[in-house]
């Protein structure tokens, strides 16, 4: 049975180390704000959990976690019984079990990448396709409201990289940090509203007019460079934002940026919006003879920290009242829909 792998003992001994550190939600939101490459991802863990509310203060830590993962193990046992190791089994569309089974397929790539650079070994990491299966399969049978996107895969597994770095840390099984990351990874598709954003389909001509112009005033030669080939901040910023930067990062660099990502949740759309604008800012111009957009798609070379201070100056600038949460929705348009997101996340 998963849930003989852990005790109450083994979660309470894993958070002994950390007694005094975070211990409620003000300490976390400290904790997140620091700009600080090297912190210590065990203290970012328990703070996204706070912050999230999963968790609350120290005294009561490690029963909630430990009863996250009793929990879990026990929708792992209604839905799934004897298809633990298939879970896709248990989804009655086809179709969206196989575009599950192929993002992460193609996802489990960067998975590797973040957790090579967080030092888990192969061994470690065994498991991360059945489980990053099991979470978004649970999380479509659990929650009505949360049909597939392609995107998700993304947000499941940067999640699970960091849950899988603490429970590695500390001698617990991955089990326990597939139960966290479950829990985390909800939160940060709801915060991206992915599903809501397609379906209810606004004007998205809109919403990048808007980047597109915010970016002529801050970066006139980026726009000059493009004129004339009708390509703009929808041909780029689109990804940046369906993914949450998760492809452009190393993990140190990426854990950063979704903490302020995390801080900044209560104008999530306003937030993300400039953060956009602030790394079109860092795109250099291209050479003679190079393909701007290729440069622009393929560019890697991102200063976070800048990214994370140029956005918070542009949000600081801009007329809240006249910044509407509607014009903040991203779209794909009701002619392209979900084809055109595809195109963009695999590419």
């Amino acid at each position: 049975m998963v849930r003989e792998r852990l005790s109450l003992t083994d979660v309470i001994r894993a958070l002994s180390e950390y007694q005094g550190v975070i211990y409620d939600k003000e300490d976390a939101q400290r904790f997140l704000s620091l700009k600080n490459l090297a912190k210590d991802n065990s203290l970012r863990l328990i703070s996204w959990l706070l912050i999230f509310d999963k968790i609350s203060t120290e005294e009561n830590r490690a029963k909630e976690l430990y009863t996250i993962f009793k929990r879990y193990t026990d929708e792992l046992s209604k839905h799934f019984q004897t298809n633990l190791t298939n879970p896709l089994e248990s989804i009655n569309d086809a179709k969206i079990s196989r575009v599950i089974k192929v993002d992460i397929d193609r996802s489990i790539g960067m998975f590797k990448r973040l957790t090579e650079q967080l030092n888990l070994n192969s061994d470690v990491i065994k498991n991360a396709h059945l489980h990053a299966v099991r979470i978004l399969t649970l999380l479509m049978l659990s929650y009505n409201d949360m049909s597939y996107v392609q995107g998700y895969d993304r947000y499941v597994l940067v999640v699970y990289a960091l849950t899988l770095l603490f429970t590695s840390t500390h001698g617990l099984p991955s089990e326990f940090a597939e139960a966290l990351t479950f829990q985390l990874a909800q939160e940060f598709i709801r915060l991206s509203n992915l599903t809501g954003l397609l379906k209810d389909v606004p004007d998205s001509q809109n919403y990048f007019q808007k980047m597109d112009q915010c970016i002529k005033v801050m970066y006139p030669k980026l726009t000059k460079s493009l004129e004339g080939s009708e390509l703009g901040s929808i041909h780029y910023a689109l990804r940046w934002e369906l993914l949450m930067f998760a492809d452009e990062y190393s993990a140190s660099k990426l854990f950063l940026l979704w903490d302020e990502i995390i801080l900044n949740k209560a104008n999530y759309n306003e937030f993300i919006f400039y953060l956009c604008i602030s790394h079109a800012m860092q795109i250099p111009l291209g050479y003679p003879g190079e393909i701007l957009m290729e440069k622009i798609q393929t560019y890697k070379n991102w200063d976070v920290i800048k990214a994370i201070d140029t956005t918070h100056s542009l949000m600081k600038k801009q007329n809240k009242n006249n910044f509407s949460k509607a014009k903040a929705y991203i779209c794909l348009g009701a002619a392209c829909g979900l084809a055109f997101c595809s195109y963009f996340l695999a590419h």
